[in-house]
C-alpha cells in the first residue's frame, strides 16, 4: 500500500512539473500566425469616424505614427468608433481627465470614440471613452488594461504602449453592441511586419502565471498533508503497547482530499452591461476612462 501511493504521489509531481513548463512556453506568446481572418462587421458607411495620431511630444517615429493612424482607420470601421492617439508634455495646468476629455471635445467630437493618451507632465497614461465605449468597457477593465501595459511608458517604449493597450482595448469593447446596435466581436489585429497579428483574447486552456503559481502551491500542500496523514495512520505500534495489548483499531475511516483550485486572470471580459463610470466635461460631454501613473 505504501509503495502504491509513493507512486502515485511521484506521478502527480510529475504531471504538475510537465504542465508548468508547457503552460509558461505556450502563454509568453501574444502574437498569433498571419492565418487569421479578421473581423468583418459592417458599420455603417456614413458615419464620422476620427481616426488621430497627434504626437505633441514627439516621443513616436514617422513610421509609428503611420501604422497607427492605418490601423486606426481599420479598426474604427470594424468597432464603429473614432480612435485616437495623443502624446503632451504640457497639461495646461490641467489633469489628465481635463485635458483629455477637452482635447477630444474640441478635435474629435464624435459620439462614440476612444482616446489613447500619453500625459508626460501629470505622468499618466490614460483612457478615454466616449458613446459605447463608456457603456462596453467597465472601470475595472480599464484598471486591468493599464495594468499591463503602463509598465511600457516606465521603459519608454511608446510605440508599444499604443499597440497593446489598443488591443486589449477592443477586447473590452467587443461581445457588446455598437451605437447603430449592431453585435461587435472581438478579432486579433494585424499591425504590419514589425507586430504582426496581436491577440488580447485570453486562451481558456492555457492558465496564466498567477493561476499556475496557485495550483503548485495547493498542489504541494495536498501532497504534503497526505504524507503526514499517511504516515500518522501507519504507525506501527511500539514494543510497549505490544505487551501491554494496549491499543486496538476501533474503526477505519477512509479519508478524501478535495482539491480547490483558484483560477485568476490578469485581465478577462466581464459580463456586465452596467459599463463603466461617467462624468461631465467641460464641454458638457458625458466622458469615462481611467489612468496610470507610469
Amino acid at each position: 500500500m505504501k509503495r502504491l501511493l509513493n507512486i502515485v504521489l511521484t506521478l502527480i509531481l510529475s504531471l504538475t512539473v510537465l504542465f508548468s513548463f508547457s503552460t509558461i512556453a505556450f502563454a509568453e506568446g501574444e502574437e498569433v500566425s498571419d492565418e487569421v481572418v479578421l473581423n468583418e462587421t459592417a458599420t455603417d458607411p456614413t458615419a464620422n469616424y476620427v481616426c488621430t495620431v497627434d504626437d505633441k511630444a514627439d516621443v513616436l517615429s514617422d513610421s509609428e505614427e503611420a501604422v497607427l493612424l492605418s490601423t486606426a482607420k481599420i479598426q474604427s470601421k470594424l468597432y464603429g468608433l473614432s480612435i485616437c492617439f495623443l502624446t503632451y508634455d504640457d497639461a495646461e495646468g490641467k489633469s489628465e481627465v481635463e485635458y483629455t476629455d477637452d482635447y477630444y471635445d474640441q478635435n474629435i467630437a464624435s459620439q462614440d470614440g476612444i482616446l489613447l493618451a500619453i500625459d508626460f507632465d501629470n505622468r499618466q497614461v490614460y483612457i478615454n471613452t466616449v458613446g459605447s465605449a463608456i457603456t462596453n468597457i467597465t472601470d475595472s477593465e480599464i484598471d486591468d488594461i493599464l495594468d499591463n501595459t503602463y509598465a511600457y511608458c516606465s521603459n519608454q517604449e511608446y510605440m508599444n504602449f499604443f499597440v497593446f493597450t489598443l488591443s486589449e482595448v477592443l477586447y473590452a469593447y467587443a461581445d457588446g453592441q455598437n451605437s447603430y446596435g449592431e453585435n461587435i466581436e472581438y478579432a486579433p489585429i494585424d499591425f504590419g511586419n514589425d507586430y504582426g497579428f496581436i491577440d488580447s483574447a485570453p486562451n481558456p486552456w492555457i492558465p496564466d502565471v498567477p493561476s499556475l503559481i496557485a495550483t503548485v502551491v495547493v498542489m504541494a500542500i495536498v501532497v504534503i498533508t497526505l504524507l503526514v496523514l499517511h504516515n500518522k495512520n501507519n504507525r506501527e505500534p511500539s514494543a510497549n503497547e505490544y505487551i501491554n495489548n494496549s491499543f486496538e483499531v476501533n474503526s477505519a475511516t477512509p479519508i478524501f482530499l478535495g482539491i480547490h483550485e483558484e483560477v485568476i486572470h490578469d485581465f478577462y471580459k466581464e459580463s456586465s452591461s452596467s459599463g463603466g463610470s461617467s462624468h461631465m466635461s467641460s464641454g458638457g460631454v458625458s466622458h469615462g476612462g481611467g489612468g496610470h501613473s507610469f
